[in-house]
């Protein structure tokens, strides 16, 4: 769960904690994302982050709440983003499944909701 915290944490601060990631790992934004493909590697997942950076202006992530799925950890947010070139601002909540392999972060997937999520990560059906 550390290491998910870590990185939300990094990516407030517009950067990720390269030592929290696997070397393959990959990150899967969620469908219809200003990012809509997946990111492989740690230089994909800084790339997808510059991606995010560049669409919002100002991004702030915070967790309402750890879910612990063995070998996975689910993170409920809240996002507020500013729109870059727009200045128009969105709110809302959304689940990121992060699946762990030895301490590390090797998958990162962005869910529209908890329910989303868990089912994802097998806690629920």
């Amino acid at each position: 769960m550390e290491v998910a915290r870590r990185t939300i944490e990094a990516v407030n601060g517009g950067s990720i904690p390269e030592d929290c990631f696997d070397t393959n790992v990959e990150y899967h934004p969620m469908p219809g994302a200003p990012v809509p493909y997946a990111y492989r590697g740690v230089e994909g997942v800084r790339e997808g982050l510059r991606s995010l950076q560049e669409a919002w202006g100002e991004m702030k992530v915070e967790v309402t709440r750890f879910i612990e799925a063995g070998a996975a950890v689910v993170a409920l947010i809240r996002y507020r983003v500013r729109g870059r070139g727009s200045g128009i601002t969105m709110e809302g909540e959304q689940a990121w499944a992060f699946w762990l392999r030895k301490g590390l972060i090797c998958r990162v997937d962005q869910y529209a909701g908890e329910d989303e999520a868990l089912k994802a990560v097998g806690l629920e059906e």
